[in-house]
């Protein structure tokens, strides 16, 4: 699937390679977006989001994630499974839950890239999506 860049937003004017997607948990699902980031280890999100899709985050696993804020600190987060449906694909990636005020999230290697390789075409202003482990799925059912 191609998926076109979004115009900058305020105090940029580079276009840059979001997508917005399904984030799911067993009862609820939302809208979120995410930025196409190669420098992120794993998926990145606001512990807002998993409150928002109703993912509990008592029993994740606590990691600590350097360079999210931009401050120099390490944050800590919540590392679990996540269910996420992008056009007609679903996946499970581990996504970190991290406190933070960004409008958006990082797509990263362990979450996002593992599921499909991902051409980048800043000339065209492009990305093109071939899943590897993200399934094909029917919206109709």
């Amino acid at each position: 699937m191609k998926i076109e860049y979004t115009p900058a937003g305020i105090g940029s004017t580079v276009s840059k390679p979001y997508v917005s997607l399904i984030m799911c948990s067993q009862n609820k699902r939302i809208y979120v977006d995410g930025l196409i980031d190669s420098g992120s280890d794993h998926n990145l999100f606001s512990i807002v989001l998993a409150e928002s899709c109703g993912i509990d985050l008592r029993h994740a696993a606590r990691v600590s994630v350097a360079g999210f804020n931009h401050t120099g600190k390490k944050n800590k987060g919540y590392l679990v499974p996540v269910k996420y449906v992008l056009d007609n694909y679903e996946w499970v990636g581990d996504t970190v839950f991290v406190e933070t005020e960004q409008p958006h999230g990082f797509l990263g290697q362990a979450g996002f890239f593992d599921a499909f390789n991902i051409l980048f075409s800043y000339s065209h202003e492009t990305i093109e999506l071939n899943p590897v482990s993200a399934q094909k799925i029917d919206l109709l059912k």
